[in-house]
Protein backbone atom coordinates (compact mmCIF):
# COMPACT_ATOMS: atom_id res chain seq x y z
CA UNK A 1 0.00 0.00 0.00
CA UNK A 2 1.14 3.46 -0.97
CA UNK A 3 1.74 6.36 2.14
CA UNK A 4 0.49 9.25 0.21
CA UNK A 5 1.89 12.78 0.93
CA UNK A 6 0.21 15.77 1.90
CA UNK A 7 0.38 19.26 2.54
CA UNK A 8 -2.30 20.93 5.59
CA UNK A 9 -2.74 24.05 3.93
CA UNK A 10 -4.43 24.60 0.43
CA UNK A 11 -2.08 27.61 -0.54
CA UNK A 12 1.71 26.46 -2.16
CA UNK A 13 3.67 29.95 -0.81
CA UNK A 14 6.94 27.86 -2.17
CA UNK A 15 8.42 24.79 -4.28
CA UNK A 16 11.65 23.38 -5.26
CA UNK A 17 12.95 19.91 -6.01
CA UNK A 18 16.76 19.37 -6.03
CA UNK A 19 18.13 16.62 -8.19
CA UNK A 20 21.77 14.02 -7.45
CA UNK A 21 21.52 12.28 -10.87
CA UNK A 22 19.60 13.10 -14.17
CA UNK A 23 16.19 13.65 -13.90
CA UNK A 24 14.92 11.74 -16.84
CA UNK A 25 17.21 8.05 -15.64
CA UNK A 26 16.28 5.60 -13.44
CA UNK A 27 17.68 5.98 -9.88
CA UNK A 28 18.51 9.83 -9.56
CA UNK A 29 17.37 11.08 -6.18
CA UNK A 30 14.98 13.92 -5.74
CA UNK A 31 14.52 16.27 -2.69
CA UNK A 32 11.31 18.18 -3.04
CA UNK A 33 10.80 21.10 -0.63
CA UNK A 34 6.86 22.62 -0.20
CA UNK A 35 5.96 25.85 2.15
CA UNK A 36 2.56 25.85 2.49
CA UNK A 37 0.06 27.96 3.90
CA UNK A 38 -3.26 29.41 4.80
CA UNK A 39 -2.35 32.83 4.75
CA UNK A 40 -2.17 34.14 0.88
CA UNK A 41 -0.79 37.63 1.46
CA UNK A 42 0.45 37.48 4.89
CA UNK A 43 4.07 36.47 6.09
CA UNK A 44 2.49 35.98 9.52
CA UNK A 45 0.68 32.52 10.30
CA UNK A 46 1.80 29.32 10.37
CA UNK A 47 3.54 27.69 7.44
CA UNK A 48 4.49 23.97 6.69
CA UNK A 49 7.70 23.04 5.79
CA UNK A 50 7.20 19.91 4.35
CA UNK A 51 10.56 17.74 2.67
CA UNK A 52 10.30 14.59 1.05
CA UNK A 53 13.07 12.34 -0.76
CA UNK A 54 12.69 9.72 -3.06
CA UNK A 55 13.96 7.69 -6.30
CA UNK A 56 13.11 8.24 -9.68
CA UNK A 57 12.19 5.80 -11.95
CA UNK A 58 12.45 7.66 -15.18
CA UNK A 59 10.03 8.80 -18.23
CA UNK A 60 7.57 6.34 -18.81
CA UNK A 61 5.05 6.95 -21.68
CA UNK A 62 5.34 11.09 -21.29
CA UNK A 63 5.23 11.29 -17.46
CA UNK A 64 7.97 11.40 -14.75
CA UNK A 65 7.70 8.29 -12.45
CA UNK A 66 9.11 7.76 -8.89
CA UNK A 67 9.66 4.44 -7.18
CA UNK A 68 7.46 3.86 -4.07
CA UNK A 69 9.96 4.54 -1.37
CA UNK A 70 9.25 8.66 -1.03
CA UNK A 71 10.18 9.01 2.59
CA UNK A 72 9.25 12.23 4.48
CA UNK A 73 11.98 14.48 5.67
CA UNK A 74 10.94 17.21 7.58
CA UNK A 75 6.90 17.94 8.28
CA UNK A 76 6.81 20.46 10.82
CA UNK A 77 4.52 23.84 11.16
CA UNK A 78 6.43 27.52 11.73
CA UNK A 79 5.43 30.69 13.14
CA UNK A 80 5.73 32.95 10.16
CA UNK A 81 7.37 32.89 6.76
CA UNK A 82 10.74 33.53 7.74
CA UNK A 83 11.38 30.98 9.89
CA UNK A 84 10.00 28.58 7.85
CA UNK A 85 12.28 29.70 4.72
CA UNK A 86 15.42 29.67 7.28
CA UNK A 87 14.46 26.11 8.12
CA UNK A 88 14.25 25.31 4.01
CA UNK A 89 17.56 27.28 3.63
CA UNK A 90 19.19 24.77 6.12
CA UNK A 91 17.92 21.53 4.64
CA UNK A 92 18.80 22.85 1.07
CA UNK A 93 22.45 23.41 2.36
CA UNK A 94 22.74 20.38 3.76
CA UNK A 95 21.73 18.56 0.48
CA UNK A 96 23.57 20.32 -1.54
CA UNK A 97 26.59 19.39 0.57
CA UNK A 98 25.50 15.93 -0.63
CA UNK A 99 25.08 16.64 -4.11
CA UNK A 100 21.86 17.36 -4.93
CA UNK A 101 21.51 20.45 -7.18
CA UNK A 102 18.58 22.38 -8.59
CA UNK A 103 17.82 21.42 -11.91
CA UNK A 104 19.57 23.74 -14.74
CA UNK A 105 17.81 25.18 -18.23
CA UNK A 106 19.90 22.94 -19.95
CA UNK A 107 18.82 20.12 -17.84
CA UNK A 108 15.32 21.29 -18.09
CA UNK A 109 15.05 21.33 -21.69
CA UNK A 110 16.81 17.67 -22.02
CA UNK A 111 13.91 16.55 -19.71
CA UNK A 112 11.51 17.95 -21.66
CA UNK A 113 13.19 16.62 -25.39
CA UNK A 114 13.35 13.10 -23.25
CA UNK A 115 9.22 12.99 -21.84
CA UNK A 116 8.14 14.28 -25.26
CA UNK A 117 10.47 11.31 -27.05
CA UNK A 118 8.96 8.56 -24.81
CA UNK A 119 5.51 9.38 -25.65
CA UNK A 120 5.98 8.82 -29.30
CA UNK A 121 4.93 5.31 -30.60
Amino acid sequence: MNKRIYSRYDIVRGQTTLWRGNVHEKGSHFLELVITSNEFNSTQGVFQVLAFQGIGAGIVDGELKTEDNTNVLVDRDFNGLDAALNEVQKITAHAQSHGFKPLSLIGQFQYEQNRRESKKP
